[in-house]
C-alpha cells in the first residue's frame, strides 16, 4: 500500500461512522480491522462503529468497546497492554452508543473512570512497562479523564431536573434520572470542579488489582487503600482539579443541556 494509505482508509471508515454507515460492517468485518493492530484504524472503527449505532446500547458493540478497557477487564486481565488512545476512543463510544439512556452501570464506571489515578490510565495496571509509542498514564490522563466526563454526559443527555414555573424541580430530577439520586452525581461533578478529598474507590471499578497481602500484580505494594502509586506523579488524597475539572464541567452542562435549569 503507498506510504498513509492505511491513515487515510481508518480516516474514510471514520467518516462512514459519522454518517451512520458502518451498520453494513458484519462482526467478521469489524473484528479483521480491529486486529490489523493499526491504531489509526482501531480508534476509527470504535468510534465510527458507535456513532452509527449511536444511542442504541447495542449489547455485541457495547462488548466490543469494553475489551478495549482494562477496567472493565477481569482482573486476571488487567496486564494487557492496550494504548491510552485506543481506551480514549472506547470511552467516547460507549458515551455514543448509550446515549440518552441513562444505564446505571455506564454512569458508575465513567464517574469511577474521571477521577481514576494515573498508573491505571496507562497500558496497563501491573506495572508492566507499556509498548514502544504507546504512551503512558501521565501523559494521557487529561484525554482519558475528558473523555469519560463527555461520555457520562452522554449517557446522561438532558436527564437534569427540568425547572418551570408548574414543575417542581426535586420532582423533575427524580422522574429522569431515576436510579440515579443515589450516586449523587452533580454533587460528585461539582467536588471534581471545585476540588476536595478524593472519593471513595468504587467497589465495583478498582484502580488497581491489589492481589494477596496489599501487593500488586506487579509486585508493587498499595497503600492502606489500596490504590496504586506512581513513581512521576506525586497523587496526595486531593483532587487534581487540572485534570478533572474541565472534563466534570462539560459533563455536567450536557446532563443539563436543554432542561433550562437555573
Amino acid at each position: 500500500s503507498k506510504p498513509g494509505g492505511e491513515a487515510t482508509h481508518a480516516g474514510f471508515l471514520l467518516g462512514l461512522g459519522l454518517q451512520g454507515h458502518l451498520t453494513a460492517l458484519s462482526v467478521t468485518d469489524i473484528c479483521d480491522y480491529l486486529t490489523q493492530g493499526h491504531e489509526p484504524t482501531t480508534i476509527s472503527i470504535l468510534i465510527g462503529a458507535a456513532a452509527s449505532k449511536i444511542g442504541s446500547a447495542d449489547p455485541l458493540m457495547s462488548r466490543t468497546l469494553c475489551l478495549h478497557l482494562p477496567a472493565l477487564l477481569p482482573a486476571q486481565h488487567w496486564d494487557i497492554e492496550i494504548s491510552p488512545l485506543v481506551q480514549t476512543s472506547a470511552l467516547i463510544g460507549l458515551g455514543l452508543l448509550h446515549c440518552g439512556s441513562g444505564h446505571r452501570l455506564m454512569t458508575e464506571f465513567l464517574l469511577a473512570e474521571l477521577s481514576r489515578t494515573v498508573p491505571s490510565v496507562g497500558t496497563g495496571t501491573t506495572g508492566h512497562h507499556p509498548a514502544p509509542g504507546a504512551g503512558d498514564g501521565c501523559d494521557t490522563r487529561e484525554a482519558v479523564a475528558l473523555a469519560a466526563a463527555w461520555a457520562l454526559g452522554m449517557v446522561l443527555l438532558g436527564k437534569g431536573g427540568t425547572s418551570s414555573p408548574d414543575t417542581d424541580i426535586g420532582t423533575a430530577h427524580h422522574s429522569s434520572m431515576q436510579g440515579l439520586v443515589d450516586l449523587r452525581i452533580e454533587d460528585r461533578l461539582e467536588t471534581l470542579m471545585n476540588g476536595g478529598r478524593k472519593p471513595a474507590e468504587s467497589s465495583l471499578f478498582p484502580s488497581s488489582s491489589g492481589g494477596a497481602g496489599g501487593q500488586q500484580a506487579g509486585g508493587v505494594a498499595a497503600d492502606g487503600s489500596g490504590a496504586c502509586r506512581s513513581s512521576r506523579v506525586l497523587e496526595g488524597d486531593v483532587i487534581n482539579t487540572d485534570v478533572t475539572s474541565p472534563g466534570a464541567a462539560i459533563a455536567l452542562g450536557l446532563i443539563y443541556i436543554g432542561t433550562r435549569n437555573p
